[in-house]
């Protein structure tokens, strides 16, 4: 077999020669650049950025007068009073096994008798309910307000010789004496402790309680003779006799009806509440038979109850 070159064949040169689009014999273009020529027309016509130089540093501001320094510090001090303070019952408490101390009434040290409760709305309340819950308390201390002027008016109303003006004096203070302390804690401390712990059974007493009090709050308004506020019908009947006791007996009316407005839009605001909870009346029964008998007074009352019992039934068998 003769020996043959595999390269010398016509389909493998072919190939080994380089690949051009343009057939042979004519002439391939040749890629030319051209730089751009720049004329005076074309650069006048492009536009140009021109930025402001930065205005020169000058100090415009007005330095604070003595009275703002003043008010400022003033301002900083109420703050670190109050970060003290926060700071002392935070230790208190951990001092007390983590019970926070009372501090509700702010009483005096010197008196025997003490805080009963503890009271702080930043902590205890949510920041959504915290509002309304102040402003609640803010009801409660104007409901003070107007029986200690409605007090004022009952002892000029008994000056003036009003009709049934003792009666009215003495309920006068009978009302403040027992409605303050009752108020606070049956209706003020219940929608406390219902937004505090989200408590059915403290929404519940409120509802309750605070219906009460704004019935209660229309009466006094009214001012039925001898029933303790001098209300619209005392204003009448005294304005012929004394006008100074009618303008005492006109603005105690006043704060009365002002109460019982606000009172129910705070009442109807807090059931809108109530209604985005959990809460509903078999929670409010569950937590209400759990609370009582959890407690250690009612576990005390109930094992001395039975204690009784028991010895009455033990003696009752053997003396026949």
């Amino acid at each position: 077999m003769d020996d043959e070159n595999p390269f010398t064949d016509p389909a493998v040169l072919q190939h080994q020669q380089p690949y051009t689009p343009y057939p042979a014999g004519s002439n391939a273009p040749t890629a030319q650049y051209v730089m751009p020529s720049t004329t005076p027309a074309t650069a006048a016509a492009r536009p140009t950025l021109q930025v402001d130089p930065p205005p020169a540093y000058s100090s415009s501001q007005k330095p604070l007068s003595n009275e703002e320094l003043l008010k400022q510090q003033e301002a900083l001090e109420k703050k670190a009073a109050e970060l003290d303070r926060k700071e002392r019952e935070i230790n208190e408490r951990a001092a007390a096994g983590g019970v926070y101390p009372n501090n509700f009434p702010p009483l005096p040290a010197f008196l025997p008798v003490k805080p009963c409760f503890h009271q702080d709305f930043d902590v205890a309340i949510p920041s959504q309910y915290r509002d309304t819950v102040k402003q609640l308390y803010y009801v409660w201390l104007g409901y003070i307000l107007t029986l200690l002027i409605n007090i004022i008016t009952s002892i000029v109303y008994v000056v003036v010789g009003g009709n049934q003006a003792g009666s009215t004096l003495g309920f006068a203070f009978l009302i403040l004496v027992l409605g303050v302390p009752c108020s606070y804690v049956c209706w003020m401390r219940a929608v406390y402790n219902a937004f505090k712990a989200d408590s059915s059974f403290n929404f519940f007493l409120f509802f309750f309680v605070f219906f009460i009090q704004i019935c209660a709050t229309v009466v006094f308004a009214l001012g039925v003779p001898g029933w303790g506020t001098c209300g619209f019908i005392v204003m009448i009947e005294v304005f012929d006799e004394s006008v100074f006791c009618g303008i005492l007996a006109l603005l105690v009316s006043v704060m009365f009806t002002a109460l019982v407005v606000v009172m129910v839009l705070l009442m109807q605001r807090v059931h809108n509440f109530y209604r985005m909870t959990d809460a509903s009346f078999a929670k409010a029964q569950s937590e209400f038979s759990t609370n009582v008998m959890s407690n250690r007074h009612v576990q005390t009352a109930a094992r001395t109850a039975t204690a009784n019992a028991a010895s009455a039934a033990a003696s009752g068998a053997y003396n026949p």
